[in-house]
């Protein structure tokens, strides 16, 4: 398949989740998400096929470790048209991982007992839109100033690094904004941060 969007040293852990945004191309064959620790060591291989590989309608999930393949994995339902804009989020512990879509949910085990994802690629008929790091914060502490934690605020600057210049500085605006509500209202929230294009 052809090489599109790679992104490294990622800091994924479990409960996190990367939601990557794009379109399906019109004449797609297939396409695939990679997720895991490198292109060699993969927790997850999400691969749709339309028609590739002697597979029609078909979603084949796999896993790869030290560059060998596992076995692969097919499943039934088939959630996907050309040209469609699609939505895929991607999380894991530490017995499977998980995509969800609007419409469909998959699972895959946890092979290899991977504890991070530091590796994401996207290859094949697919063009990115955006990606997405949705990272759930710790419910705010009591007291004025202490509504979220550093290593919570540490995280939302990892989310912030997919995003490129100027992204972290209006996050942390926005953190700025929302901690006198978080510490009265004591309720955990969503740190949202994307990069590239809308859909």
């Amino acid at each position: 398949m052809e090489k599109g969007l790679v992104v490294t040293q990622l800091d994924v852990e479990p409960g996190e989740c990367i939601k990557v945004k794009g379109k399906i191309q019109s004449d797609a064959k297939g396409f695939a998400v990679n997720v895991g620790k490198d292109s060699n060591t993969l927790m997850l291989h999400f691969n749709p096929r339309f028609d590739c590989h002697g597979d029609v309608n078909t979603v084949v999930c796999n896993s790869k470790e030290d560059g060998v393949w596992g076995e692969e994995d097919r499943k039934a339902e088939f959630p996907f048209q050309h040209g469609d804009k699609i939505e895929i989020c991607i999380s894991f512990d530490e017995t499977e991982a998980t995509v969800k879509l609007p419409e469909a949910e998959f699972k895959f085990p946890n092979r290899l007992g991977m504890e991070k994802i530091e590796y994401l690629a996207v290859e094949g008929d697919f063009k990115v839109k955006a990606i997405n790091l949705l990272v759930m914060l710790a419910q705010a502490r009591a007291g004025a100033g202490t509504a979220v934690a550093l290593e919570d605020l540490q995280k939302v600057r990892k989310c912030c690094m997919l995003c490129g210049t100027g992204s972290l500085g209006r996050l942390a605006q926005w953190l700025c904004d929302c901690c006198p509500a978080l510490a009265c209202g004591g309720e955990a929230f969503l740190a949202q941060c994307f990069c590239g294009a809308g859909m």
